[in-house]
Formats: structure tokens, sequence, C-alpha cells
């Protein structure tokens, strides 16, 4: 069984892929996420088309990442995965982050991540 101990790590993009943006796994390859799907990292290379190789921070990499936002955005909100791999201030689960930065809808952000997939109140 493999085991990588980095915090990096490339994949085959299964569409196109915007730098700074959350991925999610499929069966074609990292995706753009959406607000159903599960991050395994934030994109830090663009895919052009689908089969481009895509370099990729995983979500449990230690540090902090920039991510594109989608809506308003403060400090301390707690982020969840939006439309076309941006985050946005988070209504529901999962949880991918806090953002240790201010932001408007388009641009970067400070995360540190994290994957919160219980309720908590």
């Amino acid at each position: 069984m493999s085991y990588f101990e980095i915090p990096r790590k490339t994949f085959v993009a299964g569409a196109a892929i915007e730098c700074n943006t959350l991925v999610s796994l499929t069966a074609d390859g990292v995706v753009p996420c959406t607000a159903e799907t599960l991050p395994v990292g934030v994109a830090e290379t663009q895919a052009h088309d689908a089969e481009d190789v895509v370099g990729v921070r995983l979500i449990n990499a230690s540090g902090t990442v920039e991510v594109l936002c989608s809506g308003a955005v403060a400090v301390g909100d707690k982020l969840s995965p939006a439309a076309n791999g941006a985050v946005a201030k988070s209504t529901a689960l999962p949880v991918c982050g806090i953002a240790l930065t201010a932001g408007e809808d388009g641009s970067l952000v400070e995360m540190m991540p994290l994957l919160n997939l219980q309720a908590t109140e």
C-alpha cells in the first residue's frame, strides 16, 4: 500500500480547473467542487482541459491556502464549498475551513483548511 507524507499531489483533471479553487475526486479525475461535493484539496495549478495534470494542495495539509471566494466572507467565517470550486460563508455541512482574511465575490481569501462532517452548533 502506498503512503506519501507530502502536502501536495498531482492528479489528472476531469474538467477545466482554475487555480486556487477547491477540487473533488471523481472516476474521471479531479473536478471543481460544488456545494454538494467534498474537497480533496485546492488546485495550485490550472488545468485548461480534461486530462491535463493539475497540482493539488491536499485538504489535510498543514498551513493555509488562498482560495477563490463566492460572495462576501468575513474574518473567522466558517467556509464551505460553493459552485465552480469557490468557497462561501458556510450555511451547511461540510465546513472546509475558516477564513483568516475577508473577501468579496471573485477575490482570494486566506483559509485555514479543515474538514468538518459533523453537525456542531
